[in-house]
């Protein structure tokens, strides 16, 4: 494999640098990035072996798992006043069956084909329930991009405005992989 040049000053390595040297270093980077597919290939080909052979037990399982915590928890909710009483929970010998108060949600009211536009038209309707539709204001660069494009904007009114406009060029390193 190809190397840099020795005489290259390792206190500013660009400061030397050839043609020959940028091209052994993207032959080697290009060796590493095939090295890094390879390896990256053969664990994502272990892995899925390896889920492969435990998926079916696994899912055989998280489904009896299931099975038993809904007819648990069904027969708990059906029995509730004659096996809980006012307990908010009770102990087996195996484990514990707890009810728990969820926090508080709003549900769109499907019975009379509610949808989000629906209620965000009542809303607006009343003056005292307007404060529960959001508003978010953001910058639009887009806009402000097209109008300074079409010259619309000058760069001394996108400076008024705390902008200004800027165009930078990138450099990547793109590799001929197999």
């Amino acid at each position: 494999m190809p190397t840099l040049n020795p005489e290259l000053n390792l206190a500013n390595p660009l400061a030397h640098l050839q043609v020959e040297d940028i091209e052994n270093l993207i032959q080697e980077a290009r060796a590493l990035s095939i090295q890094l597919q390879e390896i990256g290939a053969e664990r994502d080909a272990e892995m899925l072996a390896v889920t492969r052979k435990y998926a079916p037990g696994l899912d055989q399982l998280t489904g009896k798992l299931a099975t038993k915590e809904l007819l648990v928890t069904t027969w708990c909710e059906r029995n509730r006043p004659a096996q809980f009483g006012n307990a908010k929970s009770r102990q087996f010998t195996f484990g514990s069956v707890q009810f728990r108060v969820g926090g508080l949600k709003l549900l769109m009211l499907s019975a009379l084909d509610w949808t989000e536009r629906k209620v965000l038209d009542a809303l607006r309707q009343e003056k005292r329930t307007r404060k529960f539709i959001r508003t978010e204001e953001s910058l639009n660069k887009l806009a402000i991009l097209e109008a300074y494009k079409a010259r619309k904007l000058t760069d001394a009114e996108l400076g008024a405005l705390g902008l200004k406009a800027i165009q930078e060029e990138t450099c990547t390193l793109k590799l001929d992989l197999p």
